[in-house]
């Protein structure tokens, strides 16, 4: 990469030289991501727009096409440069980052004057501070450069505050160090940036500059939304000779610190490049690994089933994941609401590439969710992967978790015994597909209230598969050295002895119905007279023929007794303590919907008494009213619906 170094203005006007257009960028960089013709289509007209007098001020915003496919484009010259000189520059900006940036979704390219940059991503609004550069002009004396670097700093600062006001975003002006010195400042955000962003991007180059720039008598720091430039010219009316042989001294510095200064940012940009090259393909691999397949060979999910979404979209979705924006703390990273262009809401996970557990459940649950479509599941819109970032995109719930709604005193008034009844029905289709309907056989493995989510309309959403397993249709059970999940909701073989099975759902979805038919907590339900848990109240309230004592005094109003009564009895033949004894969630799913259906004998829970059986028999049911030796109806091998 070629790099050309602005001289001293001062200089330049007193050796009377003058400089066209430079050839080349100070600096430039291309994305990695190559664009399709569309795209590319798209891009070509945003650059073409700049030659045909769209340009009228100092900046310039621009895109063409729509959805995927649009490109924008950004455009910033110094605000003191005329028009004319503007377009031009852009104009010429456009043919060298073609030229350059071939088949490039995103590119940036920097002149001394201007910046023009584009993207497949929104940039509007939208502070950048990647990449960023410093360019140093002419090198200062030996000696203590503190004072001047202090008034640099200072100096800086004022402008800053003026750009960051002003309508423009932009501000200069000069300032005298020394009798004979004066330092020239040029501070310039893009105008699209509010006060604060325009600040905080200000602020970032700011530290560029101390860190690169320090005892420089002139120099330049940029990124793609903001930059500052100063320099030093010496002045004094009484030795302008001189001054003069001064000022060429200083140029020639110039000369030789550019050389310097451009070997050594070559050296830097090329070892960055080989750098990003290789996280760019860590990331592809990464990606390529969340593939997964199923037994036959058949890749259950790829990037058409995951679109990929930049990490710009979500940054700008969540305004830079803010913390109003911010929904809940989940075991693995905070949630965020979002909202894209085109004005859908979302709902972004964010996890840690830096946590093992993290990347397995991202990983898991790409793979798990991408292919899996029933209305009683959250739907995975995307995912992305970009430096640190990992991040998962759901459909957003605007009514947040059934647990947030459950035991939220002002909340749950809304769920009546009618909604509440819909809300079980929905859980346990959701789970019924999971089991015994998707491609595979999936057990989630954490089944609880905070794991459902409400849509608009109060449907229930089985979300959260960072845990789930996956089983051969014809495997009923595994074992796991791995227990996860959490402590309430486990059943016993599984949190004991960590034998996992369709059964293990079941269970979480007994305390789970106790819970919505309460209203109360089972981490946090303890009566401490009896010192008993939601499973053995219930089944004490159920054996003495007091199970309404259990229901959510809410539901007096609303309530329907046997709707009521049947749904503790599923609960308790759920939790009972043999995975034998349980039903399947087609059984399940049955009883709630048949009411005709007499449903067996429900025995002690799990923990009630320590009690396992250890001839366990299969769960019969017997429709009212008929004898059992005439019309037995056993579900265990009931067809999936």
């Amino acid at each position: 990469m070629k790099f050309s170094i602005p001289f001293l203005y001062l200089a330049i006007n007193v050796i009377g030289i003058t400089f066209g257009q430079p050839p080349d960028f100070i600096y430039y960089s291309c994305g990695s991501d190559a664009g399709d013709s569309t795209y590319m289509t798209n891009l070509n007209n945003v650059l073409d727009s700049i030659s045909s007098n769209f340009v009228t001020s100092r900046f310039y915003n621009f895109s063409s096409g729509q959805n995927l496919k649009i490109a924008h484009g950004i455009g910033l010259c110094e605000g003191n440069l005329e028009s004319d000189t503007c377009r031009s520059c852009l104009a010429n900006s456009a043919m060298k980052l073609r030229q350059l940036c071939s088949n490039r979704k995103e590119a940036v390219g920097w002149y001394e004057k201007c910046m023009l940059r584009y993207s497949n991503n929104s940039i509007i609004h939208i502070p950048e501070n990647k990449p960023d550069y410093c360019l140093r002009s002419a090198v200062a004396n030996s000696g203590d450069h503190s004072q001047f670097n202090s008034a640099v700093e200072d100096h800086m600062a004022i402008l800053r505050e003026q750009a960051a006001r002003s309508s423009s975003k932009f501000a200069n002006d000069s300032m005298t160090f020394a009798d004979n010195v004066k330092i020239y400042g040029l501070v310039q955000c893009t105008p699209d940036l509010t006060v604060q962003q325009c600040n905080e991007c200000l602020d970032n180059v700011l530290g560029v500059v101390s860190r690169c720039l320090q005892g420089n008598f002139s120099g330049k720091a940029a990124t793609p939304s903001c930059n500052i430039r100063y320099e030093t010219a010496v002045a004094s009316p009484h030795n302008s000779g001189i001054n003069i042989i001064k000022i060429i001294a200083v140029t020639a510095a110039s000369l030789a610190g550019a050389s310097l200064v451009g070997g050594f940012c070559c050296v830097y940009c090329r070892r960055r490049k080989l750098r990003e090259g290789r996280e760019a393909k860590e990331m592809r691999e990464n990606y390529q690994d969340i593939q997964l397949l199923d037994l036959t060979g058949e890749t259950l999910a790829d990037e058409q089933d995951v679109p990929f979404i930049p990490l710009a979209v979500i940054r700008a979705a969540t305004q830079e994941f803010a913390q109003e924006n911010k929904l809940g703390q989940g075991g693995f990273g905070p949630v965020y609401k979002g909202t894209l262009l085109d004005g859908k809401e979302i709902a972004v996970k964010r996890l840690s590439r830096n946590s093992g557990q993290g990347i397995k459940e991202f990983k898991t649950e790409v793979s798990l969710i991408a292919k899996l479509q029933h209305k009683n599941l959250v739907r995975l819109l995307g995912c992305c992967m970009e430096g640190k970032e990992m991040l998962l995109v759901y459909d957003y719930m605007p009514n947040g978790s059934l647990e947030a709604t459950l035991f939220d005193s002002v909340s749950e008034a809304r769920l009546d015994w009618k909604m509440r009844h819909r809300i079980i029905k929905g859980i346990a289709r959701g789970l019924l597909y999971l089991h015994e309907d998707s491609r595979l056989k999936i057990i989630h493995r954490d089944l609880k209230c905070s794991n459902v989510l409400l849509d608009n309309e109060l449907n229930p959403k089985i979300s959260d598969f960072g845990m789930a397993r996956m089983f051969n249709t014809n495997q009923s059970e595994a074992i796991t050295r791995r227990v996860v999940g959490t402590f309430g909701y486990m059943a016993p073989e599984y949190a004991m002895q960590g034998t996992i099975s369709v059964k293990s759902d079941v269970f979480s979805f007994g305390v789970l119905l106790l819970e919505i038919i309460s209203g109360k907590k089972t981490s946090r339900f303890h009566l401490s007279e009896h010192g008993q848990s939601l499973l053995t109240f219930a089944w004490k309230l159920w054996s003495n023929n007091h199970e309404l004592e259990l229901m959510d005094p809410l539901l007096e109003e609303t309530y329907v007794e046997n709707d009521v009564l049947r749904c503790i009895h599923i609960a308790l033949l759920c939790v009972q303590e043999d995975p034998a004894y349980r039903p399947t969630m087609s059984e399940v799913v049955f009883m709630l919907e048949n009411d005709i259906v007499q449903l067996p004998e429900a025995t002690e829970p799990a923990f009630f008494l320590g009690r396992r059986t250890t001839q366990p028999a299969p769960l019969r049911i017997v429709p009212k009213d008929v004898g059992s030796s005439i019309n037995e109806i056993t579900f265990s091998a009931l067809s999936p619906r």
